[in-house]
């Protein structure tokens, strides 16, 4: 068996008889991958937070044969994971970043792109953990997360007479956008203002200082139905746990 290094997130983490332990990790470059991990408990040469849900460590893994797990050699800390009892609503909220990732990637199949995003947003979860603003990293993950995977919200123009969207708009998520009033036609909408788009936009590219939190907030209801609509739509998600957190 070939060696490769890799980093990535622990997303399970299931004992497996006295001393050992399989996790399922998240990493940069291969993917969602099942590791075996042997010894715990018996040399304990590593630190146990390595593989603690939600910790980002590095990893010397020998790859598997067919129809077989990664085995661990060795790794090392780089960020321990989030607890419940830091910040129940942060805890919650990575929570959710990490079902959906276990829900969009099949296991083995790699993407720089999401593991790049949830990367950056975990690292101001972690930093923010107090913070109740880092709900906006949390809407920047899933409008970047519909993007990369083809469902993009157009928050430009109107998806069907493109003309470029003013006071009233009205966003559908089976057609990935907001209607015009001059063209929307259908019952199941959600009815927006032109600083609800101007919102969106300024979180999908990632301009989050320049949003006022206080105005954000009275537009919060909405954009929340916006983004989870299209989850719900697109991705089939079940995300009813988190509805109070997201």
């Amino acid at each position: 068996m070939s060696l490769i290094k890799t980093e990535g997130y622990v997303l399970k983490n299931i004992e497996f008889r006295e001393t050992s332990r399989i996790i399922t990790l998240f990493s940069r470059d291969y993917g969602v991958v099942s590791i075996m991990i042997k010894g715990i408990g018996k040399n304990n040469t590593f630190s146990p937070e390595i593989f603690d849900t939600y910790s980002k460590s590095s990893f010397v893994l020998y790859t598997p044969h067919s129809g077989e797990m990664y085995k661990h050699k060795e790794s090392s800390l780089i960020i321990p994971g989030i607890s419940l009892s830091k910040n129940i609503v942060t805890f919650f909220r990575v929570s959710f970043i990490f079902e959906i990732v276990l829900k969009v990637l099949p296991k083995h199949v790699p993407s720089n792109d999401i593991y790049r995003i949830v990367d950056n947003v975990l690292f101001k979860l972690f930093n923010h953990a107090n913070n109740d603003k880092n709900i906006l990293y949390i809407y920047y993950f899933i409008l970047n997360l519909l993007n990369i995977l083809g469902y993009d919200i157009n928050t430009k123009q109107c998806i069907k007479c493109k003309t470029p969207l003013k006071s009233n708009a009205f966003f559908s998520s089976k057609d990935g956008g907001f209607f015009c009033s001059n063209c929307f036609n259908d019952n199941d909408f959600i009815n927006t203002e032109n600083n609800v788009i101007t919102t969106l936009d300024k979180i999908k590219i990632g301009n989050l200082k320049s949003i006022n939190y206080n105005t954000f907030k009275s537009e919060r209801k909405r954009i929340k139905n916006i983004l989870i609509s299209s989850l719900i739509y697109h991705l089939g998600v079940d995300i009813e746990k988190y509805i109070e957190y997201i």
